[in-house]
């Protein structure tokens, strides 16, 4: 994964997916995590993204910023 280390680290078990942060590049990445694992897409997040969560009922994602307190919300 190129853009800095992963810090932020989240699975959602019944989707198949994991959520990992990039604080050096400001991104979240889609992990499909299958026996192949495989990059679904990266989006750009909030400043400073250092932690993730995911709502296994709905698979809401929710990234953290550390530097400004601001939220980030993604929808399945």
């Amino acid at each position: 994964m190129s853009g800095g280390a992963p810090l932020g680290i989240a699975a959602d078990a019944g989707r198949d997916r994991v959520w990992v942060t990039l604080t050096a590049t400001n991104q979240v990445v889609e992990i499909e995590a299958s026996e192949r694992p495989r990059r679904l897409r990266t989006l750009p997040m909030v400043r400073q993204p250092n932690s993730v969560a995911v709502d296994e009922r709905t698979g809401r994602v929710v990234v953290a910023s550390a530097s400004d307190d601001a939220l980030q919300l993604l929808d399945p």
